[in-house]
């Protein structure tokens, strides 16, 4: 063990912080990279569509993508990581094999243009191999050659340069398309192994130290790789936040063109402005050289993507859609260069490979379930603002286990080791975490509606309820919708902290008005996608019993419930006392919106859980953060920390 760490602080001494010409030469198989990527997954659709016009076949052909995505970096990490114990090279081997991989599957490429399917689906996958052997390995380097102050400016150079190599492999391909279809190829196919020379021929990999033990197998690798505490949460939040953002440049255009009256060309420029200013925050993340700020700042980038993505849809003017997506854009950014940045600090000395392998694998795999679900669920809901919805609320949920990766290092500023030290939000799992399924769910169920027979069940649990008539007058005038009850309800807790003294008033307001605003939000963000007919416009008004009309009014969920549900159960989780009489009179509405003919049972049902929900998170929130007093978790079962495992070799 105390060999294994000197070997570790000899070789963080000499991963020292470079100049900015040797970061250029660093990044330069990046650029390469990105070029090749971006010309290939552009130009190659359009070389399939001259041989046939079959867009099931293209997208088909297409999936070798993200088959190579997922398959190679778990290869070329842990072969790479093994090479050491032969005494030669780990990675850059890996960067020339992949340089020369991708430029003869380029050639090839270029050559088959105008042949078959079969053939520029073979070339196309040596050339998504040979691209992937590169990242991998190039990535794999960061920790390799750069101390953990430095990783951070190392992964945004990298980032940078696969941002401007896409955009010029696409303003080249553009170009070059007026010779040929294939020229882009040809040009890519050139270019690659030549950007991969500087790098190749400046860098140099410090001597890994060696680990003894271990599993010979792969996947007894990585399973257990993947099981360390830190590790798998963070991968998790990966999954999450991948998923976010990787249908959205797909479908941006079309949701450009349908929802905001933009023509393609100027619908490109905005996705031209999401990369300049996701370009800045990579260069402005890269100057972080604190690793105590790597996880607050990007904390900050998952919430700017996710909130920004929610706010897109639900934006009254173009300008406000701008700035949310400006706000998406910075924060993809953030998470572009801090995340893989603070990944590192859970790498063990020797193994960067396998555990780069696993960072992009997991990427691949997110995006090859985010393309579909987002494609089908929009087709279902025939609203391109699922785009943003769905993305919105995925990169959000992915708070919740990047809050459990405990920090793994001391360092950092006065701040950032006060954020440290705060006990990591484990109770997100059991509130903020249930809004973030009970939205899903509620989603879910917007989709299975139509097309399943909770439809036809719906209606008959109505006629049921229905059926026993409108009640009293005074059922009505007192529990009708109607401004007066929320304000009541509002005023119950209000009420209550004045009387009781046993809260402060101002908080409890905050919790009121905040949990009817997070609901009240949640509520239009599902009327965006989702607009459900009531009763009256689905029965025949002859079979029911209808006082009153809503028909103007979205059904699904019910909004009265919504809110009125928020603003009861922020009463009563205020004050536990009142819990009977509020559930009571929270049931009792819902029964009477049924039987008015206003709603459906399942309009009612998804009401209440997205209130209580939403009341629920918001109390938990303020009172970990102090604004309410609770009942706080004992730190050591619930902070969620993660101890750190210990290093193969010292348990």
């Amino acid at each position: 063990m105390i060999a294994q760490s000197r070997s570790a602080e000899t070789h963080e001494r000499q991963a020292v912080p470079t100049g900015l010409r040797y970061l250029i030469a660093f990044s330069a198989a990046a650029l390469g990279a990105g070029l090749g990527r971006a010309v290939t997954t552009t130009y190659l659709p359009v070389l399939l569509h001259d041989v046939r016009d079959a867009p099931g076949l293209i997208g088909t052909v297409m999936l070798v993508n993200a088959a190579a995505g997922f398959g190679v970096p778990l290869l070329v990490g842990l072969w790479s990581d093994r090479l050491r114990e032969d005494g030669r090279g780990r990675r850059l081997p890996f960067v020339t094999a992949g340089g020369l991989l991708t430029a003869g599957g380029l050639a090839a490429v270029a050559l088959g243009s105008g042949t078959s399917y079969l053939v520029l689906a073979a070339s196309g996958a040596v050339v998504y191999i040979g691209l992937n052997v590169i990242t991998t390995a190039h990535r794999a380097l960061i920790p390799d050659c750069f101390a953990a102050t430095g990783r951070a400016r190392a992964t945004s150079a990298q980032e940078l340069a696969m941002l401007l190599g896409g955009m010029l492999g696409i303003a080249a391909g553009g170009s070059l398309t007026a010779v040929g279809n294939w020229a882009p190829f040809a040009l890519a196919g050139l270019l690659v192994p030549l950007l991969a020379a500087p790098t190749l021929l400046r860098v140099r990999e410090p001597e890994a130290p060696r680990l003894e033990g271990g599993e010979k197998h792969a996947l007894a690798y990585y399973v257990r790789a993947a099981r360390r505490p830190g590790v798998r949460s963070f991968l998790g939040a990966q999954v999450l936040w991948v998923m976010g953002y990787a249908a959205m440049p797909v479908f941006f255009i079309i949701y450009a063109e349908r929802k905001l009256g933009l023509d393609a060309p100027v619908a490109s420029l905005w996705l031209a402005g999401f990369g300049v200013a996701t370009g800045a925050a990579m260069l402005a993340a890269g100057r972080v050289r604190d690793p105590g700020r790597y996880k607050p700042l990007l904390t900050l980038g998952v919430a700017l993507m996710g909130g920004g993505f929610l706010a897109i849809p639900l934006a009254p003017v173009d300008a406000a859609a701008a700035f949310a997506l400006l706000a998406a854009a910075i924060g993809f950014g953030l998470i572009s260069t801090l995340g893989f940045a603070f990944f590192t600090s859970y790498i063990p000395p020797g193994e960067a490979g396998g555990y780069t392998a696993m960072y992009f694998s997991v990427r691949a795999i997110a995006s090859a379930v985010a393309l579909p679900a987002v494609g089908w669920t929009i087709a279902v809901t025939d609203s391109y603002r699922t785009l943003f919805f769905l993305g919105g609320a995925a990169t959000l949920a992915a708070l919740i286990p990047l809050a459990r990766v405990g920090p793994r290092t001391g360092g950092g500023t006065r701040l950032a080791r006060r954020i440290q030290a705060l006990p990591t939000p484990g109770w997100s799992d059991r509130w903020v975490g249930p809004l973030a399924w009970a939205y899903a769910a509620i989603l879910a169920l917007a989709v299975l509606l139509p097309v399943t027979a909770l439809q036809s069940w719906d209606e008959a649990a109505f006629g049921a309820i229905n059926s026993l008539g409108p009640g009293p007058d005074l059922l009505w005038d007192t529990l009708n919708p109607h401004t007066r009850n929320y304000i009541l309800l509002g005023g119950v807790a209000v009420v209550a902290a004045a009387v009781t003294r046993r809260r402060p008033v101002l908080g409890v307001l905050i919790l009121v008005l905040l949990a009817d605003v997070v609901s009240w939000v949640l509520l239009e963000s599902v009327y965006a996608l989702y607009d459900r007919p009531r009763p009256e416009e689905v029965l025949d008004h002859s079979t029911i019993v209808l006082h009153g009309t809503w028909a103007h009014i979205e059904s699904f969920p019910s909004g009265h419930m919504a809110l009125t549900t928020a603003l009861a159960s922020a009463a009563w989780l205020a004050f536990p006392q009142l819990r009977r009489p509020l559930l009571a009179y929270v049931l009792l509405v819902a029964f009477t919106r049924v039987l008015f003919g206003a709603h459906f049972p399942l309009d009612t049902v998804a009401g209440i859980a997205l209130g209580y929900a939403s009341a629920r998170a918001v109390f938990a929130v303020l009172v970990r953060i102090g604004v309410l007093e609770g009942d706080r978790p004992d730190p050591s079962t619930e902070s969620g920390l993660e101890p750190p495992a210990p290093l193969p070799g010292t348990a």
